[in-house]
């Protein structure tokens, strides 16, 4: 026993005088901890510079209240949003500020606000369609002939006022430059928003899309 520990004592101070050793195996560990708690500790909210050109104005330059509402919403999220003036070519722009940091541009196309309630209208339209097919369907054994024909006459009547409106999605468009890496993350997170407003508040499904371009001074050739 006493041999045993004679031989530990020695091996300890062995590995004491190795600066090495002693190095790996207490100050490595904890200065790998303390980086790693600070790169990656706490909730760090990460935010994106982003313009917004908006280009449903009425004549005096006044935006309509959706819009106005949506670019709210962008700028309550993950962006620091700068309005562009709407009457720039924002393509050029992009170009032009290339060299100048990530520029993002998302375009809000004109008549944004009146197609978006038309696509929302045409949505629950289509959701009351479904549902009358569907009582008529599975209780019109259950229904006399007044109520039967009032169902299809409102089928119709909706129908109608259905085929009347545009319906489909409202396309947003975001601009981006060629090596930005946060392109397909800003592209998301609008996508997300857009898809939320569309289905939460105008509509049963999603009714604002996105279409995102990455836009160069000319086209790469295959030897690029």
């Amino acid at each position: 026993m006493k041999a045993l520990a004679t031989l530990v004592r020695m091996i300890l101070k062995s590995w004491f005088r190795s600066r090495t050793g002693v190095f790996f195996s207490f100050l490595f560990p904890v200065m790998l901890l303390l980086i790693f708690g600070t790169v990656f500790g706490g909730q760090q909210s990460i935010t994106y510079n982003l313009m917004v050109q908006n280009l449903d104005v009425d004549e005096g330059g006044r935006p309509s209240d959706l819009s106005r509402v949506f670019i709210n919403i962008l700028n309550q999220t993950s962006f620091n949003v700068e309005v562009m003036d709407p009457s720039l070519d924002a393509r050029n722009y992009l170009l032009r500020y290339r060299g100048f940091g990530n520029v993002r541009i998302l375009i809000i196309p004109r008549g944004f606000e009146e197609r978006l309630l038309e696509s929302g209208l045409s949505a629950r339209i289509g959701v009351l369609l479904s549902t009358l097919e569907m009582v008529r369907d599975q209780f019109g054994e259950f229904l006399n002939e007044s109520q039967r024909t009032s169902i299809e006459s409102a089928l119709s009547q909706l129908r109608t006022v259905n085929a009347s409106l545009p319906g489909g999605t409202v396309e947003l468009q975001l601009l981006t430059l060629p090596g930005d890496q946060s392109a397909q993350a800003i592209s998301g997170i609008i996508d997300s928003i857009a898809g939320r407003r569309g289905e939460r508040v105008l509509g049963a499904k999603p009714i604002l899309s996105l279409e995102s371009e990455i836009v160069q001074a000319r086209r790469l050739r295959p030897v690029d």
